[in-house]
């Protein structure tokens, strides 16, 4: 690669290695697979080429990750971001990168065998459809970083979530860190098994030169949210330019992305008021 690399890494939860329930949820897995990915970074002479690594906080309220364990990781070029307000919520900081990677993500709700498997946020949708598809956490903020030129390089997740992104991009690097067996049941693959994964992905990008997949919308978009109740549907609507089109679902539509994405981040919040 001729530029230094600039990588983003927003990581979630449902996808880690070791996780397969909210209940006791285990922050340290959020450094564990961290760990993995910076020792297969330092293994070769991919290391020289990275400029900065800015590390997203993503999972519930951004505050999974303790800041001094993940500076023991790596002093030197990694940053983190976190807190409960963020304004691009698990893509804050987005700007100014080259290539992205998404860690421990989760499939859609309804992904068959797919471990926590919810298609936003705080879990009070059942379905998101842009331009008619279904949709994923995934394929939402790759979206969004596509509006600032980011493309998506690697993705880990478990084996449900590897189904749907195949169907979307067959050459991404997909690193599996479990075998769904039900929704809140997992086989764990060996950590040696893991990492060897993402030194395969790592060898595609820094060796091959791999660009990963840039995810752009280049027309208006047509965004369709089916919510869990009927309430929430109810109070989404009041958002202006909203419109209900049955007891759970509204549309909305804009010729910019963005507004899409903060309209799904609205939809969100507002859906989880407690009533």
């Amino acid at each position: 690669m001729s530029q230094p690399v600039k990588i983003f890494i927003s990581i979630d939860y449902e996808g880690l290695l070791g996780a397969c329930s909210w209940e006791n949820e285990k922050k340290e897995g959020f450094l564990r697979e961290l760990e993995l990915i910076y020792d297969a970074l330092r293994e070769k002479y991919y290391w020289e080429q990275i400029e900065k690594i800015t590390v997203c906080d993503a999972h519930g309220k951004g505050e999974n990750i303790n800041y001094f364990d993940l500076q023991k990781i790596d002093s030197e070029k990694t940053c983190l971001i976190s807190g409960p307000v963020r304004n691009s919520f698990m893509m804050e900081g987005i700007e100014g990168h080259n290539m992205m990677f998404f860690i421990g993500y989760h499939a859609k709700f309804g992904e068959e065998l797919s471990i926590m498997d919810h298609s936003y946020g705080l879990n009070s949708f059942y379905k998101v459809r842009i331009r008619g598809e279904e949709v994923s956490e995934a394929v939402i903020n790759a979206y969004f970083a596509g509006e600032y030129g980011v493309p998506l390089a690697l993705i880990s997740g478990d084996s449900g979530l590897k189904k749907e992104i195949k169907t979307l991009a067959s050459d991404l690097c997909f690193i599996e860190t479990k075998e769904g067996r039900g929704r809140l049941n997992a086989c764990f693959h060996p950590i040696s098994r893991i990492k060897r994964e993402y030194e395969r992905g790592l060898k595609k990008i820094f060796d091959d030169g791999y660009r990963g997949k840039l995810f752009k919308i280049k027309e208006g978009v047509d965004l369709q949210i089916d919510f869990k109740s009927t309430d929430s549907a109810e109070l989404c609507a009041l958002i202006p330019g909203t419109e209900k089109i049955s007891g759970y679902t509204v549309q909305y539509y804009s010729a910019n992305y963005l507004n899409i994405f903060k309209f799904i981040q609205s939809a969100a919040l507002i859906s989880s008021y407690e009533r």
